[in-house]
C-alpha cells in the first residue's frame, strides 16, 4: 500500500508541476509571438512593405493584451494601407485600451473620412472639440490633423469643419 500511495503521490505532483507549468509557458510564446510579429512588421516596414507591415503589427498588438501603444502603431501603419477592415481592427483594440486618448479619436475621425461616414466623423471631432485639455493634448489640434488626413471626399471635409 506505501508503493501505491507513494506512486499516487508522484503523480500528482508531476501533474501539479505540469499545470503550473503551462500559463507560463503560454505568455511566454505568447510574448514570443508578438517580439517576432514586432520585428517582422518594422522590417516590412522600413522595406516600404505597408500592408505586410500594418498585418504584422495588428498581429503583435492583438497578441500583447493591454498594450495601447502596439495598438495605437498597429492602427497608424494601417492607416497608410488602404485596407479600411484593417484600420478598423486595429483602432477596435486601441480603443479598448486606451479609450480617452485623443489621438486615437482623431483615428477615428481619419477612417470615417475614408468610409465617407459623415455621422462617424462628426461624432469624433465633437469628441475632440469637447477636449478642454491645452498645449500638445489640445482636441482642435487633433480635430484639424484628421480633417487634413486627406479623406475620400475633401468637402466632407469641409463641411464638417464648416458645421
Amino acid at each position: 500500500m506505501p508503493d501505491l500511495l507513494r506512486s499516487a503521490l508522484c503523480a500528482s505532483c508531476v501533474l501539479l508541476a505540469l499545470v503550473a507549468a503551462t500559463p507560463a509557458g503560454a505568455a511566454k510564446a505568447r510574448n514570443e509571438d508578438a517580439l517576432t510579429a514586432t520585428l517582422a512588421g518594422e522590417f516590412a516596414l522600413q522595406a516600404g512593405r505597408l500592408d505586410e507591415a500594418a498585418r504584422w503589427y495588428l498581429d503583435a498588438a492583438r497578441a500583447t493584451p493591454g498594450d495601447a501603444g502596439l495598438a495605437e502603431r498597429a492602427t497608424r501603419i494601417a492607416l497608410l494601407t488602404s485596407d479600411s477592415r484593417r484600420v478598423g481592427a486595429a483602432l477596435a483594440l486601441w480603443r479598448q485600451r486606451a479609450p480617452d486618448a485623443p489621438a486615437m479619436h482623431a483615428a477615428e475621425v481619419m477612417l470615417a473620412l475614408r468610409q465617407d461616414d459623415a455621422r462617424a466623423a462628426r461624432r469624433g471631432l465633437q469628441v475632440l472639440f469637447a477636449r478642454k485639455a491645452g498645449g500638445a493634448d489640445a482636441g482642435w489640434r487633433y480635430a484639424l490633423a484628421a480633417l487634413g488626413s486627406g479623406g475620400k471626399d475633401p468637402k466632407l471635409a469641409a463641411r464638417l469643419l464648416g458645421e
